[in-house]
């Protein structure tokens, strides 16, 4: 059977319906924009939410079973459907579509040469993109991280693509990359940004360094930071889009696994979000 992502996209809210017939309520949803889930075999996934599966399960259930076309070409990608949740007074539109296996040639080259650091930041040797995040080696290596914001103060996040071997689908830092083997942490953040952003004239500031620990690897992570208003032209082969969110969209994602845990991690220890 077919894997189905469903995506929450967008949340409609009625208040002059809610001030008139509802009574007051202290929790309703903690669906976010931009959220996902990933349907296996036509089953609910983990965390959604139960009115919202009610509403979309049999069209979960008919793309997992490889039939789409719902009402004779209603949606541009035929392999899809945009369902709403039943809360009449702040209904939640979600996407669900077909995953796409994804291609062979999209994927990490595991061969790529890493440089092994201590934690003040010293090569001490080098190693493999494979060994660094796989096996268990726990070998600390360097990446570089620039978070973005616009003049208004809100925060620009990348979309990883599902190929990435670590935290697919998930939301992360507008621009994070390992620093090459040779390569200086300035270099290795004006090579990214250039690769994923399409950003070239950009004015970054170090705001600091600490070691970032998961089950699956040890960073040394270089952070910054900078303002930028001009164009932003996300990689269509390294990154599936992005965009700018409010310092209230990233409170009300952090926790909910749509966001990196890294990113939030990050994002807590070097900036104010209140």
């Amino acid at each position: 059977m077919n894997k189905v992502r469903i995506t929450a996209i967008r949340q409609t809210v009625y208040p002059d319906l809610m001030a008139k017939y509802e009574n007051p309520i202290e929790h309703t949803c903690d669906v976010v924009e931009g959220q996902q889930w990933i349907s296996v075999d036509g089953r609910c996934p983990e965390g959604m939410c139960p009115s919202a599966w009610y509403s979309m399960r049999e069209f979960v259930e008919s793309l997992a079973r490889g039939e789409g076309n719902f009402y004779d070409g209603w949606m541009k990608n035929p392999m899809s459907a945009m369902i709403s949740c039943n809360d009449g007074f702040r209904p939640f539109s979600f996407y669900i579509e077909v995953v796409n296996e994804i291609p062979k040639e999209k994927k990490d080259n595991l061969e790529e040469i890493f440089p092994i650091v201590d934690e003040a930041g010293t090569v001490v040797g080098k190693a493999t993109r494979g060994e660094c995040h796989h096996n268990g080696s726990r070998l600390l290596h360097a990446v570089v991280h620039l978070h973005v914001f616009n003049a208004r103060g809100d925060v620009y996040l990348q979309k990883r693509p599902e190929w990435k071997d670590i935290q697919p689908g998930k939301w992360d830092t507008a621009v994070g990359g390992h620093i090459d083997y040779g390569e200086t942490p300035e270099q290795a953040l004006r090579r990214e940004v250039r690769e994923e952003l399409g950003i070239t004239e950009f004015e970054p500031q170090f705001i600091g360094k600490y070691v970032f620990d998961s089950k699956r690897e040890r960073e040394l992570v270089y952070v910054n930071r900078t303002t930028y208003d001009g164009e932003i032209r996300p990689s269509k082969e390294e990154l599936d889009g992005g965009r700018f969110w409010t310092m209230q969209e990233i409170r009300e994602a952090i926790g909910q696994g749509v966001l990196t845990p890294n990113f939030e991690s990050e994002f807590l220890r070097f900036f104010e979000y209140k």
